[in-house]
């Protein structure tokens, strides 16, 4: 695998568990960090002045998207790998193309 997807798997899942204990402390709340996330997502999406293909698009949108699904996974309750997030954002491309 290539070094710099193991620094990125690392660096959301960081960043995720920094999402779940700004949760638990009180520091924010579930949708304050969703909400933010949220507008990531649109204003990267919305920003043509690079013509990105959708593939790049999605690429760019990947860690957005990861941290958006791991937060909200916390509703659950459920702690989910790094694969098992790929694999659910994935399925969600895959539904929507």
């Amino acid at each position: 695998m290539n070094t710099a997807n193991l620094q990125i798997e690392g660096l959301l899942m960081a960043f995720s568990a920094l999402n779940h204990r700004l949760i638990a402390s009180g520091v924010l709340t579930r949708e304050e960090i969703g909400d933010a996330l949220d507008e990531a997502v649109q204003t990267l999406s919305a920003d043509t002045s690079r013509n990105l293909s959708d593939a790049n698009l999605k690429a760019i949108l990947f860690p957005v998207r990861f941290l958006l699904d791991a937060v909200r996974a916390t509703q659950d309750e459920a702690d989910r790998t790094f694969a098992e997030e790929t694999r659910r954002i994935g399925r969600d491309d895959a539904a929507v193309d």
